[in-house]
């Protein structure tokens, strides 16, 4: 059974917004631990190809929907809440203060033009072991564009960054229509506005690779380093490894995926595991990338 092929265009909004809603399930989650109940994540995977509901594919391809769950659940994780414009750190660990603090909250607010309107900095003293902590409220920021970028990361010692969380958000918000409400299903009356997307400024991405063959080990490998040398984000970055004739590779294991970079950002040693043998290519794309 051949893939599927859609138009890209389709297949990158279709890829940012499961990214968007498993990030908020699972986050939504994590910080009403535990007055929430839980999360039904319907499904792993597809017993055929389709576009939604799941983690990886039909072909063993990892969506976005994947790298949103992974961020979100990692064991220290910092978080925007979409209700009330409040930052929140999460501790998934049984533990408290691992890392050991000092850690460093940032909080950065870009337009769509890439304009760096706000910053604020926190020092976390302490992490409470299974906890959800409030650290921060967004306050009103002037001069945002219809659609913007938030930024949060925490770094600990050195400079480690320890979680990293990038956010489109949009001045005019999603109002739901409550009076036509029922148990599954609450209809919106008006949409969040994210349409500036579309006139995000072209990027030219730095990319170099090393691939490496193992005898021993179960898994060949690939060493990705991704940088964007340019003035403006490069939104919702997705790495694929390829065989020489340009067809993708599955099941491929990749640390990280589905990402986004300020300007003159880098991401260095991206890790992309496989059991294919020959000679392989790495494929580098982005919602703006272009000439």
């Amino acid at each position: 059974m051949e893939p599927l092929i859609l138009h890209s265009n389709s297949l990158k909004k279709s890829q940012v917004m499961a990214y968007e809603a498993h990030r908020a399930m699972f986050e939504g989650y994590s910080r009403n631990k535990y007055t929430s109940t839980g999360v039904i994540q319907w499904m792993l995977n597809n017993a055929f190809p389709e576009m939604i509901w799941h983690l990886y594919d039909y072909y063993f391809n990892p969506s976005a929907a994947y790298f949103a769950t992974k961020v979100s659940c990692e064991d220290l994780h910092i978080m925007y809440s979409y209700n009330d414009k409040s930052i929140w750190i999460i501790n998934s660990l049984y533990v408290a203060n691992t890392p050991a603090p000092p850690i460093t909250a940032d909080i950065s607010v870009y337009t769509i033009d890439s304009v760096n309107v706000y910053n604020h900095t926190l020092t976390v003293s302490s992490i409470p072991a299974d906890s959800s902590w409030k650290i921060f409220e967004l306050p009103t920021i002037d001069n945002l564009s219809k659609t913007y970028f938030l930024r949060l990361s925490l770094t600990g010692e050195s400079k480690t960054v320890i979680s990293s969380n990038t956010y489109w958000l949009s001045t005019s918000q999603d109002v739901l229509d409550w009076s036509s409400s029922n148990w599954f299903r609450t209809p919106c009356k008006s949409y969040a506005d994210f349409s500036l997307l579309q006139s995000l400024p072209k990027v030219a991405l730095t990319v170099d690779s090393q691939s490496y063959t193992s005898p021993t080990a179960q898994y060949n490998y690939t060493v990705i380093n991704v940088s964007n040398p340019a003035k403006s984000i490069a939104f919702f970055i997705h790495i694929s490894i390829t065989d020489e004739t340009g067809k993708e590779i599955w099941p491929c294991y990749y640390d990280v995926n589905y990402f986004t970079l300020l300007p003159e950002e880098s991401i260095p040693s991206i890790k992309a595991s496989y059991t294919y043998s020959d000679k392989v290519q790495v494929v580098v794309e982005c919602w703006n990338c272009g000439k």
